[in-house]
């Protein structure tokens, strides 16, 4: 999905956009989620977790996007458990699309997007809050591919979680 939206932050997810309640034994198989904008929260499941998500399988796929990103959740304010994420390996290939399970974008600060914000994108949630927690989780063969066109920015790349002031 690739919203168009005039507000200040847009949170995109298969499943949901914002989620405050429960999501559970959901199982996405190459799914494809874009954004293409700077005050953005995305993730294969939940822009933004404010709930609890558990027994979620993500395989396969695609993440593409220049805000927070994740392979479960872009932002998790709440609590993931049981779940897990295997990446598309790796292969070979000259397109990203075709290898890469996270894509990251990021343009110059110059140039409009991004608003000079530091980003994080991560294989399980990009951005973990105090209020997060994920537990008995799991991140497989995930290839987080970086494009910096501006190389100034700092930006926060992990395998679980690209920023994490949560509990693991």
């Amino acid at each position: 999905s690739t919203p168009q939206h005039n507000g200040e932050w847009v949170y995109v997810g298969c499943v949901a956009g914002i989620n405050t309640g429960v999501i559970s034994n959901i199982e996405l198989v190459d799914c494809e989620v874009q954004c293409h904008r700077a005050g953005s929260s995305i993730g294969m499941v939940t822009g933004i977790n404010e709930g609890t998500i558990s027994n979620c399988r993500v395989t396969h796929g695609y993440v593409h996007g220049n805000g927070d990103g994740g392979g479960i959740t872009g932002t998790n304010t709440g609590k993931i458990v049981s779940s897990v994420v295997v990446g598309n390996g790796g292969k070979n290939s000259d397109n990203p699309k075709d290898y890469a399970f996270l894509h990251f974008y990021r343009v110059e600060k110059s140039l409009g997007y991004n608003g000079g914000q530091t980003r994080s994108w991560g294989g399980i949630e990009g951005y973990a809050t105090p209020t997060s927690n994920i537990d008995n989780v799991k991140v497989e063969d995930v290839f987080v591919y970086c494009q910096f066109v501006d190389e100034s920015r700092i930006d926060n790349i992990g395998y679980l979680v690209g920023h994490n002031q949560g509990d693991i």
